[in-house]
């Protein structure tokens, strides 16, 4: 007897590109370049840490992007704290930073463009827990919203619990094109596409073809099933 292996959660790696921001980069303060205020506002406390797949290169400033306090890049796992918000036209571009404090160390702050941070990551116990009390049709959403260091420490983790094999990220233009070469399968899985993509918000999952696919479905034996 064969079990069919799950396929959708190939759509965990999308939370990297559905969750991000605009890929446009803010300018930062150079010599001649011009900054004005646009309007600054205390807001509610928030917890984020930094999108290593974003900020790079990016740095956390003192007030109208006058001097670098620190690299961004340097502080991957760090919980910050946003407290205030403010938005800046720089060289006739408006761009909105977040005031930031380590939760760390009080004495590391700074202002950073908010298409630099990201929510904090889910735990590893968490992301066990999640698992125990989802099913692999219906996952929590909340699954598919952590960044994108999470899918690649857990990626063993989501391997087993869900049954894939190979990299976790293949996609085409934001979608994954899904091979079914059994006909007995098909049903299967237009119901585990459908049910993915009314849990992404858009059609993510498309059929695709023997030549053309970003995702192959297969069987394998009862006993090699690992969920």
């Amino acid at each position: 007897m064969k079990k069919l292996g799950i396929i959708a959660v190939a759509a965990l790696s999308l939370g990297l590109t559905l969750s991000v921001q605009s890929a446009t980069k803010p300018a930062t303060a150079q010599a001649k370049t011009k900054v004005t205020v646009v309007w600054q506002k205390k807001m509610t406390q928030k917890a984020y840490q930094i999108d290593e797949s974003k900020a790079a290169h990016g740095y956390a400033y003192t007030g109208k992007l006058a001097k670098k306090v620190f690299k961004l890049s340097n502080y991957p796992n760090t919980t910050f704290y946003a407290k205030g918000h403010e938005a800046l036209k720089v060289n006739g571009k408006t761009r909105v930073y977040y005031y930031i404090q380590s939760a760390s160390n009080k004495k590391k702050v700074g202002w950073v463009w908010r298409g630099y941070l990201t929510t904090p990551s889910m735990s590893g116990s968490t992301l066990m827990k999640t698992i125990a009390n989802g099913t692999d049709l219906q996952p929590a959403s909340s699954l598919l919203k952590q960044p994108a260091s999470f899918y690649t420490k857990y990626a063993a983790t989501l391997k087993k619990n869900f049954n894939l094999t190979g990299k976790l990220t293949n996609n085409t233009n934001d979608q994954i094109r899904v091979y079914v070469a059994k006909s007995q399968l098909k049903t299967y899985a237009t119901k585990a596409m459908s049910v993915w993509n009314a849990a992404l918000g858009q059609k993510v999952f498309v059929t695709g073809t023997a030549t053309k696919h970003d995702l192959i479905l297969s069987t394998q034996a009862a006993s090699d099933w690992m969920g």
